[in-house]
């Protein structure tokens, strides 16, 4: 068996959602649905909650656009 050392984790937990903006592009309804899944998750609860409420803030955001489109 071999001892992998593996240099400690540093991220924020929440980099799949950190750089998400109304520009890109993804209904907000489905941004909805991902976060309520998100939110009926028990493990790492914490993580969880902060990814689930990033994506309803651009949900709303989004869902608040009244630009209209091109």
């Amino acid at each position: 068996m071999t001892n992998d050392i593996r240099p400690a984790y540093n991220g924020t937990g929440t980099e799949v959602v950190d750089s998400l903006t109304p520009a890109t592009d993804i209904p907000a309804g489905r941004l909805s649905s991902v976060a309520d899944w998100h939110s009926q998750s028990s493990k790492r609860a914490r993580r969880h909650a902060a990814i689930a409420s990033k994506l309803r803030e651009v949900a709303r955001m989004i869902a608040n656009d009244n630009r209209v489109q091109p």
